[in-house]
């Protein structure tokens, strides 16, 4: 469902005088449904940290005698959207001259190790290829180890940044079996301002039953290693 179908969607099941046409420029109970059905949404995508639907691949190059990599200026493409690095999950490198042929892993260290050893005396005037990456939180900066001596493409993975709806055709993130969580979230924040407990309830019961379902699909499954003897 879009932004408007799922506004109608809420005004359906909470029983309301008339059915937007559309969610720009509305007033009075209409603009309710709207914010309601955006604030639900909002709400959604902050439930979790780790959601696999807002993990997207980033690919960037680079440039000889430079460390650190600030999103928005990556070249080719620029990352505004980064909510955090996921630099555990396996970030990878290779001379963009080469190619995919050259791909190896990199290895994850803490910005302080990284600090203490790549920014540090004579070791940070080496140039080679880059082995190491690091995050600095500070600014969400990739930091690579050492100072790369030519051009190389890194590959990592990122979890985006909350998206908001605005148009009619928006149409959310999650997958669409789940878009009626939204409704559901968006009936509590009715009734919540309506002061209608029946709509509450129900709102409640079916987003917790969704809201489970959701999280067995779209979050990692913790798995355990084999025992030690």
């Amino acid at each position: 469902m879009n932004f408007l179908q799922l506004v109608q969607k809420l005004r359906q099941r909470t029983g309301g005088a008339s059915s937007p046409s559309s969610v720009v420029g509305q007033t009075g109970e209409a603009l309710d449904y709207v914010d309601w059905t955006s604030e639900a949404w909002d709400n959604i995508q902050t439930e979790e940290p780790d959601w696999m639907w807002m993990r997207k691949d980033a690919t960037f190059n680079t440039t000889s005698g430079t460390s650190a990599y600030l999103p928005p200026a990556m070249s080719p493409t620029p990352y505004a959207n980064v909510a955090k690095w996921r630099v555990f999950d396996s970030a990878r490198c290779y001379t963009t001259a080469l190619g995919r042929i050259d791909e190896g892993y990199l290895g994850i260290w803490s910005y302080q190790d990284w600090r203490d050893g790549f920014d540090f005396g004579l070791q940070s005037t080496v140039l080679s290829r880059p082995s190491i990456l690091a995050v600095r939180d500070a600014d969400n900066a990739i930091l690579v180890g050492p100072t790369p001596n030519a051009a190389y493409s890194i590959s990592l993975q990122y979890q985006c940044v909350p998206t908001t709806m605005t148009a009619n055709a928006d149409v959310p993130g999650l997958p669409l079996r789940f878009h009626m969580l939204i409704v559901y979230k968006a009936m509590m924040l009715y009734a919540a301002h309506e002061a209608a407990p029946e709509v509450y309830s129900e709102g409640e019961r079916e987003y917790n039953k969704m809201m489970a379902a959701l999280r067995l699909d779209q979050l990692e499954t913790i798995h355990f290693g084999a025992p030690l003897a």
